[in-house]
């Protein structure tokens, strides 16, 4: 299964920058029911880093059956 892409562009107008460091993450998932919004969550913890973030995004978008996934601005 390919690893899904995160797309950035969003965030990218919005913010006038690529994601980077720490923050709270919220991602938004297009499957086949419909769009999903999620703050990204490790442990607990949603201080994320992007690194970190963006692995937790593609791991949720697999397990949802998401066909593209987006950092929210």
């Amino acid at each position: 299964m390919a690893r899904l892409t995160v797309e950035t562009s969003e965030f990218e107008f919005a913010h006038g920058k690529l994601p980077r460091g720490e923050g709270c993450w919220i991602f938004r998932f297009a499957t086949t029911t419909g769009p999903v919004q999620e703050f990204a969550k490790v442990d607990g913890n949603s201080n994320l880093s992007w690194a970190v973030a963006k692995k937790w995004a593609q791991v949720r978008g697999a397990a949802l059956k998401a066909y593209s996934v987006a950092v929210c601005s």
